[in-house]
């Protein structure tokens, strides 16, 4: 892995606009599928991480997004209170140890946010890594892959593109296709990586070990 990380890194910003534009189109692409609020648009997503933990916020989207779907508050209510129902539930069941039960419910309250609030909604980033700390666990590392990369389009699309909140998660991702082998996928997460860091201020910058 150090030496597959040494290469990617020291490749330098020529060949990180080869491999992160495509990357960043598919991050694009998944934001797309899922729909969501804007970036920017920040009303409403702190409301969304409160209601994680209670009955979830009222509105299904941000105010002044374009994209929200067509729901009373009540009905929004309804759904934020399932999917708050399944991650309580599955808070519950990996503090007993049944983490197969936890997994299907942390997957049923994700599946029932991205449909109604999108990939936009930050407790998805949240809750996929609790799903990500089980699969670990397990030693599944490809569904562990799979988390965190519903993880990086959530953040993707809440900070945007380039932006310093994603460094974390793009070496999580980077070091697990390392780990199994998929070196062409790992050396585009380098590659973005690399852009990052120096974006960021260098790759030795406090903020980014």
């Amino acid at each position: 892995m150090k030496s597959l990380q040494f290469s990617a890194l020291a490749l330098g910003a020529g060949l990180l606009f080869t491999g992160a534009p495509a990357f960043c189109q598919g991050m694009m692409e998944m934001g797309g599928v899922y729909g969501g609020a804007p970036r920017g648009s920040m009303g409403g997503l702190g409301d969304a991480v409160k209601g994680l933990y209670g009955r979830g916020a009222a509105v299904p989207q941000p105010s002044g997004s374009s994209r929200a779907p067509r729901l009373s508050q009540e009905d929004a209510s309804q759904y934020a209170t399932q999917a708050n129902r399944s991650y309580t539930l599955a808070t519950q069941a990996a503090k007993a140890g049944k983490k197969d039960i936890a997994l299907k419910e942390y997957a049923n309250a994700v599946s029932i946010r991205a449909r109604i609030w999108g990939v936009g909604d930050p407790a998805i980033a949240e809750i996929s890594r609790k799903q990500a700390e089980i699969y670990k666990q397990q030693g599944k590392l490809a569904d562990v892959e799979t988390c965190y990369r519903r993880v990086l389009a959530a953040d993707t699309h809440r900070w945007g593109q380039g932006a310093p909140q994603l460094t974390k998660t793009v070496e999580t991702l980077a070091s697990l296709c390392d780990q199994q082998g998929k070196n062409k996928e790992a050396l585009s997460f380098y590659r973005l990586l690399y852009g990052l860091k120096t974006k960021e201020g260098g790759l030795n910058s406090p903020g980014t070990k």
